[in-house]
């Protein structure tokens, strides 16, 4: 992208044999409100995802969305649940990203960076990793189940194909609407973490931006309730989760 902003989401990779998350909710799922606020936080870095003057890993600015959206999780159950987990620096997320890489800047996909954070935890702090038990698809296509993902679990892990026309509409502070005849250009992590009746808010590049309902349901290629751990000590708001069973469809991948 001309603004040294970078892409770097692979391709969606389904996980067979994972239902979507409404389907280990116990009971009726409950109807999410009509609204839930976005964090108000000021500064949710870039994490190396673009120009980032704090990061001195060599080769930044990285592809490295999607591990720059689980950061931008952690800050948003952080700042709902009143918690301290962890928060790594733009050289801690730049090292976890060539570390599942294997050294090259080749971007991610979410479902198998989802796997390793699942498995043995990720950037950790004083040999402390921040935990994920587990996590389970989200029906991109039903504004319902997206809703219902990020007020229980206060956050959703979104993919994205994004148009040319994201960057401009990025540029001018403007809203992510469609543009119609735009191209895509690329995969990126954009973490869902708050809408509204006319937004989705998403948080990406230092910011949260909103997205039109309409861009979601054009663009949005795949997404994931992430069931950290201090969600899960917490609890689901009006409802319970089939823990269990979900850990043990995971634990079949």
């Amino acid at each position: 992208m001309a603004s040294g902003l970078r892409l770097g989401k692979l391709p969606a990779k389904p996980l067979f044999g994972v239902a979507d998350a409404d389907s280990y909710i116990m009971g009726k799922p409950p109807q999410p409100p009509a609204a839930c606020p976005p964090p108000q936080i000021s500064d949710w870095g870039m994490f190396a995802n673009g120009p980032d003057p704090t990061c001195d890993v060599e080769g930044a600015p990285f592809g490295d969305c999607v591990i720059a959206g689980s950061a931008h999780a952690i800050m948003a159950v952080n700042a709902v649940l009143g918690t301290a987990d962890h928060v790594p620096n733009s050289d801690q997320a730049a090292d976890e990203y060539l570390a599942e890489t294997g050294g090259a800047d080749a971007g991610l996909n979410m479902a198998d960076h989802l796997a390793l954070w699942r498995a043995q935890g990720i950037f950790a702090d004083d040999g402390d990793p921040n935990r994920l038990p587990a996590y389970a698809p989200v029906s991109n296509g039903s504004i319902l189940s997206l809703h219902r993902a990020i007020w229980l679990f206060r956050d959703c892990k979104m993919g994205w194909q994004l148009p040319e026309t994201a960057e401009a509409q990025l540029q001018a502070g403007e809203p992510f609407t469609v543009v119609p005849g735009a191209q895509t250009v690329g995969g990126h992590d954009m973490e869902g973490v708050g809408y509204d009746d006319q937004w989705i808010y998403l948080v990406t590049w230092e910011r949260l931006w909103r997205a039109s309902y309409g861009f979601v349901a054009t663009y949005c290629d795949e997404a994931f309730a992430l069931l950290m751990q201090s969600v899960k000590e917490r609890g689901f708001g009006p409802t319970k989760i089939d823990y269990a069973t979900l850990e043990a469809d995971l634990n079949r991948l």
